[in-house]
C-alpha cells in the first residue's frame, strides 16, 4: 500500500519493522525531508486573524496539512503526519481541568493543584463532557478522515505522567513535593499513567 505523499510507504514501513526487531535493514535508518521538487503551485492557506483558531479551525488545519504534505518530499523512513498541532490544548491536564491559553506558536497550561497540601489525585478525573475532550475526539475523527490513503494521523503529545503531574501541580510545588511527600507523587504518577493510557486506547481506536 502506498500513499498519496509517499509512494514507497510500504518500502518504509518494512523497514520500521525490521528495525524495532532488531535487523539490519541494509543501511543506517535514516529520514529526510525537504522541499518537494514539481509541488503544486499554490500559495499555503491563509492564517485565520484569531490566533485561538489556528489550532481549533478543522477546516483550516485541514487545508495546512494537504499543503505541508504536498509540498514536501519525504525520503528514507521519513513519512507524512497528519496533525492539528501540539499547543497543549489537547491533553491530560487541560483535559482534567487545568485552563490553558492558546498562542500564535504553543500555549500555556496553568496548574490548579496550587495549595500548599496537594489534593487526593484520585479524586480528579478526566472531563469528557469539557470542550478540549470534545475538541480532541472531534480533531481525531478529522485526522482518520482527512488521512486515509494520504499520510499516517497522529494521536498527539498528551502528556507523559510526569509532565502531567508537574502541569497538574505547577513545577516548583512539584519539586517541593518530591522531598516532602515522594509516597504522594509516587501515588499521583501511577494513578496519571493509568489515566494516560485509557486516553491513549480511546484516542488509537479513532486513527488506527
Amino acid at each position: 500500500m502506498s500513499l498519496l505523499y509517499k509512494p514507497d510507504w510500504e518500502e518504509a514501513k518494512q523497514r520500521y519493522l525490521a528495525w524495532w526487531a532488531g535487523e539490519a535493514i541494509g543501511r543506517c535508518g535514516l529520514a529526510v525531508t525537504a522541499p518537494k521538487d514539481g509541488a503544486p503551485d499554490e500559495p499555503p492557506p491563509s492564517l485565520p486573524t484569531e490566533v485561538a483558531a489556528r489550532w481549533t479551525d478543522l477546516d483550516y488545519i485541514c487545508l495546512r496539512n494537504h499543503y505541508e504534505h504536498s509540498h514536501t518530499f519525504y525520503g528514507g523512513e521519513a513519512f507524512p503526519i497528519w496533525s492539528g498541532g501540539y499547543p497543549g490544548h489537547t491533553c491530560l491536564p487541560v483535559f482534567m481541568g487545568c485552563p490553558v491559553e492558546l498562542g500564535p506558536d504553543t500555549g500555556w497550561v496553568e496548574p490548579i493543584w496550587t495549595e500548599p497540601e496537594p489534593p487526593d489525585p484520585e479524586a480528579q478525573n478526566i472531563d469528557k463532557g469539557g470542550r478540549w475532550w470534545r475538541f480532541a475526539i472531534e480533531l481525531l475523527r478529522t485526522a482518520a478522515g482527512e488521512s486515509a490513503g494520504k499520510s499516517i494521523p497522529s494521536t498527539g503529545a498528551f502528556g507523559g505522567s510526569g509532565d502531567t503531574l508537574s502541569w497538574l501541580r505547577g513545577n516548583m510545588r512539584l519539586l517541593y513535593d518530591l522531598c516532602d511527600r515522594p509516597d504522594w507523587v509516587c501515588r499521583a504518577d501511577i494513578y496519571l499513567m493509568e489515566l494516560w493510557c485509557e486516553v491513549y486506547d480511546t484516542f488509537h481506536g479513532i486513527v488506527r
